[in-house]
């Protein structure tokens, strides 16, 4: 495995992993203790709930669920993201911030999309990121004309 701060490769799984980015944190190094705090947890741990919030950070199962629980985490969390909370009840400036940011996210999409298109042979991965283009630009299939579908 690859430590995700340092890429480095690490012999053997999940707790030899652990081990390398504990003992990291431990030397008080600076860039996987930035990592441990945005992706694990701002609280000192064990070394046993160390490895299993690693595990947790990697492991998503079905990953739709995990975006949506990550989603929800952030959302409802202590701490919500601040733009979270400005959303609530936004002002001009928020909206105009949102507009601003999604055109340049959705520009960079496509070319993420595209990238992904180019850089593989399986038919059916081609087909998701059109689809995923699609509906980033025109909607939910269906509710476009019929000769913008591409697939």
């Amino acid at each position: 495995m690859r430590c995700p701060s340092c890429i480095i490769y690490v012999e053997g799984g999940y707790p030899e992993l652990s081990d390398h980015i504990f003992k990291m944190q431990e030397e008080t190094d600076s860039q996987h203790i930035t990592w441990i705090n945005r992706y694990m947890s701002k609280s000192r741990t064990s070394k046993e709930e160390f490895t299993t919030l690693l595990r947790g950070v990697f492991e998503t199962g079905d990953l739709k669920e995990w975006i949506i629980q990550k989603f929800i985490g952030k959302f409802f969390s202590r701490t919500p993201h601040q733009f979270l909370v400005k959303m609530q009840r936004p002002d001009w400036w928020t909206l105009l911030g949102y507009a601003y940011e999604h055109h340049h996210f959705l520009k960079q999409w496509v070319k993420s999309c595209s990238m992904i298109i180019a850089n593989t042979n399986f038919e059916d991965v081609h087909h998701y990121e059109i689809d995923n283009i699609i509906s980033e630009w025109h909607g939910k299939r269906g509710d476009f004309p019929r000769t913008m579908i591409f697939c």
